[in-house]
Formats: C-alpha cells, structure tokens, sequence
C-alpha cells in the first residue's frame, strides 16, 4: 500500500525513506547490547535485511527468507547489501539476492543466518531464555565485545588489536568485573555463566 502510494515520487523521496531505513539499521547494530531476533513465518525483503540486524536470529519451521527485491525491480535495502555477504560469503549472497529464492529455517541455520531452530511453541521462550541469561553479563564489556566484532570483519589485525587492548581497559575501568574475579579467586560461580543450551 505504502509502495503504490508512493510510486511515482522521484528520486530524492526514495533517496532519503531508504537513507532514513539506514538509521534504523544503525541503531540496531550499534545498539550497545544484543538484538534477538525470533522468526516464525516469512521474512521478505526488508523483513530479512532486518533479521540480518539481530546479533542472534531464532527460527521456527515456519520462517521463510527471500531477497525478494529484484521480483519488484528494486535492490536489497536496509542494510542488506552491506550485511548478508558478511554472514553468507559473497557468492552465496550474490545467490540468494540474483534468485530471490525462498530459504527455509534449516537451511538458513546451515548458512549462518539462524542459529537455532525451535518450534513455534517454544520460539519465543528460548529468546527470551537467551536475552534474561544476557542480563546477567557485564553490560560495559558486553556492548565493547559487540562492537568490536562489528568492527572486525572491516578492519585489519593491528587495528583489531589496538581495538582490543583499549576494550579490555575500559573493561577493568568499570566497576563490573570485580564481583567475577572475586567469585572466581573464591572458586565459586561467577555472576554470568552463559546462556544455556537448548534443549534437543
């Protein structure tokens, strides 16, 4: 409907709604803690370029991801471009975005773009299960590991390094780790143990 309404704007309108599309795009990945997403049914176009947001993407059996973007003569948009070809590899992106095929969840997990797959049922429980365990991490050295992974793949070794040495003193500077080096000198459970598996 939005896309009919608009169809004959110019250039500068779409210009500017797909740069404004990119701003969400960025606060989702530069978001100093992690986004989970959960997929249970299609996710299209913008609905897979936002999924490619989410530092964790769940799945049920139902989720569907396309590109299917060149069915309308438009090109991939929200960040996708810029995002699947770090998560599939550049020849399976070029693939999934020429064809514009539909990939269903176990695929997807066998790609990388869905790290688990639950049933419906248990969906959005396992996200949830996920994103209460992260409560329990250090939130500085959290939002520091999330951006220096972000950073990683369009960056070289030394800058990475240099990245890292100045992440982990601005993690020593904060108030956080004490607690778990203590419990961890008392041999006892440190605050944040990870997330737990799921269950088969």
């Amino acid at each position: 409907h939005v896309l009919h309404e608009h169809l004959d704007s110019g250039a500068h309108y779409w210009q500017q709604r797909i740069k404004s599309g990119l701003r969400f795009t960025q606060d989702m990945l530069n978001l100093g803690r992690p986004v989970i997403a959960a997929v249970d049914g299609p996710a299209m176009g913008a609905g897979f370029a936002l999924a490619l947001c989410a530092d964790m993407v769940l799945a049920s059996p139902q989720a569907r991801f396309s590109m299917a973007h060149l069915r309308l003569g438009l090109v991939p948009d929200l960040g996708a471009l810029y995002l699947l070809p770090r998560v599939v590899g550049l020849q399976r992106a070029k693939e999934l975005m020429f064809s514009t095929r539909e990939v269903d969840a176990e695929e997807a997990r066998q790609l990388g773009l869905v790290m688990e797959v639950h049933d419906s049922e248990r969906l959005e429980e396992r996200a949830r299960q996920i994103a209460r365990s992260l409560t329990q991490a250090a939130p500085t050295a959290l939002a520091l590991t999330k951006a220096a992974l972000n950073a990683s793949l369009d960056s070289d070794q030394q800058s990475m390094f240099t990245l890292e040495a100045s992440s982990q003193a601005a993690a020593f500077a904060s108030p956080e780790p004490r607690a778990a080096i203590e419990a961890l000198l008392a041999k006892q459970a440190t605050p944040f143990r990870g997330f737990p598996k799921a269950k088969p």
